[in-house]
């Protein structure tokens, strides 16, 4: 069975896993991604702001995409989403995480956003 690590290399515009693997070391902020890459998102420029959660799947409503607040700590998922106020996706508060989940459906290539006036007051509580 491929594992998520190695299903992300070979997503990557790299000519070897070498180079693909000194990439990924240099870019150690957005290792957490690697395990959405399976999930179908990827970060990439968004046509919001600087760069955002795309989706590389499509998505129904009700679906988990991931994580924003996992064990009391921001994810990387949680950082790089966009605000908009017609959002595609929400933040549900739980305990010691913050699963965000789709309210709309989403297309491959969609860019996944949160309303911040809704999300944002919990998730300050993290930073």
């Amino acid at each position: 069975m491929t594992t998520d690590f190695e299903y992300f290399l070979d997503q990557l515009p790299f000519d070897t896993r070498e180079q693909g693997e000194q990439w990924i070391q240099s870019q150690m902020d957005n290792f957490t991604l690697i395990m959405y890459a399976r999930r179908g998102v990827k970060l990439a420029p968004s046509g919001i702001d600087g760069l955002g959660c795309i989706a590389t799947k499509d998505f129904s409503v009700g679906d988990n995409v991931g994580f924003s607040i996992h064990e009391n700590y921001r994810t990387e998922l949680g950082r790089y989403m966009n605000h908009s106020m017609h959002p595609n996706c929400e933040v549900i508060h739980d305990a010691n995480r913050a699963p965000i989940i789709t309210i709309a459906p989403i297309i491959s290539g969609d860019e996944l956003t949160l309303n911040y006036c809704k999300a944002l007051p919990f998730l300050f509580q993290y930073d």
